[in-house]
């Protein structure tokens, strides 16, 4: 029953030996990694399949190995890995160690959720919205450029009054996006 539901889990699912050795993979993590359990259990090779930069793969194995050190380490972080395929992939890991009857970590058990296409989506978003934000800023400039051709003796008020508004915002610690409105 155990082994069903490991297998049958819709996340990324592994377990790591207290010497980061892997000694469970699930289906789900074949299937997002495009590696089988026999091609990573037992051997560290599969951190430099899924981390081949040198120095990302130091940085994240530095990570796991320093919470197998700390007992009851609770920890969630992102790590970019490439798949067999060579496919890059955001994955968010819910990593916790897993503690014998003393207390002590023998292991850990990492959740691995793909967030790749979150990620493409929250850019693709940020780039909408900066792009919205120039629209609208070149449209207040052109509304003010016309508002100063019609009456040149009020030239440039607008500029001052909206300095002055952003200053007292700032003074007043409103949120930086308050500030902008403003």
């Amino acid at each position: 029953f155990q082994q069903s539901v490991i297998d049958n889990a819709n996340v990324w699912l592994y377990v790591l030996d207290r010497n980061s050795q892997i000694i469970v993979w699930n289906n789900a993590a074949e299937k997002m990694s495009g590696f089988a359990e026999h091609e990573v259990a037992g051997n560290n090779l599969i951190w430099e399949r899924l981390y081949p930069d040198r120095e990302y793969r130091e940085k994240i194995l530095g990570r796991i190995k320093g919470s197998l050190k700390h007992d009851n380490m609770i920890e969630d972080f992102e790590t970019v890995i490439t798949t067999k395929s060579g496919e890059l992939k955001s994955i968010l890991w819910y990593f916790r160690n897993m503690l014998d009857n003393r207390g002590i970590s023998m292991g850990a058990l990492a959740l691995g959720r793909d967030v790749t296409s979150q990620k493409r989506t929250e850019a693709d978003l940020k780039e909408s919205f900066e792009k919205l934000k120039s629209a609208r800023e070149g449209a207040i400039k052109a509304v003010i450029m016309s508002l100063e051709t019609r009456d040149p003796y009020t030239s440039g008020h607008q500029k001052r009054v909206a300095e002055i508004a952003r200053t007292i915002a700032v003074e007043m610690n409103l949120p930086a996006d308050t500030v902008e409105a403003i």
